[in-house]
């Protein structure tokens, strides 16, 4: 399902020059939070190959994104948005008040619909949510449409979710299945200058209709409703095999913000055995648990 944000303001800024920089550059605090430009082209291309669920490896280069967005958000209190819209080559640049802090970025089509979660490459590691000290040009951003991913190379520190207010950040948590083995489902929460939350996650492997093989699925920006310290999404959970049933995610911190607890709710359905449950048929219900930990 993809999700429309409200966007409060937009920055279009043409001939910024490469002004690459890394968390080591900051050396006085009093920059912290001033602003920065980061750039960068979209195009369209894959990041998941069917023989490869795993890999965030770049496979090929398509057509630029002209008309689509780059809009971040800073993981601070109160957060700070900015977003920019790519020209007819896929260039695209925003001003973002975010030195030194952790800021999360997306991809929004030409009506504004988020349609990938940018994941950050330093060259050593990947992670969604990234430190600048001074702005950046990230190069060619691979936007996989279908997937909702974004790789994104970045001369910065990919940051943890120490310190971050609760629950923003990126966790992570081993999922039962029985479907696929080895499943693992990174999520990151953030939240938009409005006061409202947003889910993005990457989840896998597990067994997706379609190419019926265990794959990596991926949803972005998907808002978040919260009720008594529970942070709830809801989403198709199988959209090539029965798009009208959803799932239902709570998720739970604990009172030190360390773990969140994580139950997903969807049905009804004739069995919650792997591939089983039909579509609009039968009277179970099924549910998952397991607990996530701060990345």
């Amino acid at each position: 399902m993809r999700h429309a944000f409200l966007v409060p303001a937009l920055f279009l800024l043409a001939g910024c020059s490469d002004a690459g920089g890394s968390g080591d550059d900051v050396t006085d605090d009093s920059s912290v939070g001033s602003a920065i430009v980061v750039s960068g082209r979209l195009v369209q291309g894959d990041q998941f190959a069917a023989s490869r669920p795993r890999s965030l490896a770049k496979r090929l280069s398509g057509d630029p994104l002209a008309g689509y967005q780059l809009y971040c958000v800073t993981f601070a209190t109160p957060p700070t948005a900015a977003a920019g819209i790519a020209d007819a080559d896929g260039q695209v640049s925003i001003q973002i008040d975010a030195a030194g802090i952790p800021l999360g970025c997306f991809v929004l089509d030409t009506g504004g619909i988020a349609v990938a979660t940018l994941i950050f490459d330093d060259g050593g590691q990947t992670g969604q949510t990234v430190t600048l000290a001074l702005g950046t040009d990230m190069g060619e951003i691979t936007v996989d449409l279908d997937n909702g991913v974004a790789l994104a190379p970045i001369d910065g520190d990919i940051a943890d979710s120490a310190g971050m207010p609760c629950p923003l950040g990126t966790w992570k948590a081993a999922v039962p299945r029985e479907d696929c083995t080895g499943t693992m489902a990174r999520f990151t929460i953030s939240q938009e200058p409005d006061g409202g939350y947003l889910v993005s996650f990457i989840l896998g492997p597990v067994w997706e209709s379609g190419p019926d093989a265990c794959v990596d699925i991926c949803r972005s920006g998907i808002p978040a409703t919260v009720n008594d310290g529970t942070w709830t999404i809801e989403f198709p959970h199988d959209p090539l095999g029965c798009p009208s049933r959803m799932m239902t995610v709570a998720m739970t911190p604990n009172q030190a913000c360390t773990e969140i607890a994580v139950e997903s709710t969807y049905g009804p359905c004739e069995s919650c055995s792997a591939g089983e449950c039909g579509c609009e048929s039968g009277t179970q219900t099924c549910t998952g648990t397991f607990t996530a930990a701060r990345d």
